[in-house]
């Protein structure tokens, strides 16, 4: 299951902000699969004056976390949308290496 926070502000309508865990430290963040920015601070996902990439947060990669992983940190209330893996339209595998 992929949860979202969201329209991506730098993208638009066309794509969603996600919920991904660093692979490396387990820290959990939120990207845009299609434009690849990232934010490591859900809440502050509007501001798009200091822009990261996905692979700058994640450099070894990112997995998927799950509700009750969001939710131990505290995070579950911005998730707006649950996208099942088979009905995402990004693919994420860049992301996952």
């Amino acid at each position: 299951m992929i949860f979202s926070i969201g329209p991506c502000p730098v993208c638009g309508d066309s794509s969603r902000v996600i919920f991904a865990q660093n692979r490396t430290t387990g820290c959990l963040f939120v990207f845009c699969g299609a434009c690849g920015i990232a934010w490591t601070d859900p809440e502050a996902v509007e501001a798009v004056d200091s822009l990261l990439f996905c692979k700058e947060v994640a450099p070894q990669g990112i997995e998927l976390p799950t509700r009750t992983e969001i939710a131990a940190a505290g995070l579950d209330r911005l998730v707006q949308e649950e996208i099942c893996d088979s009905e995402w339209w990004v693919d994420l595998t860049d992301y996952q290496e």
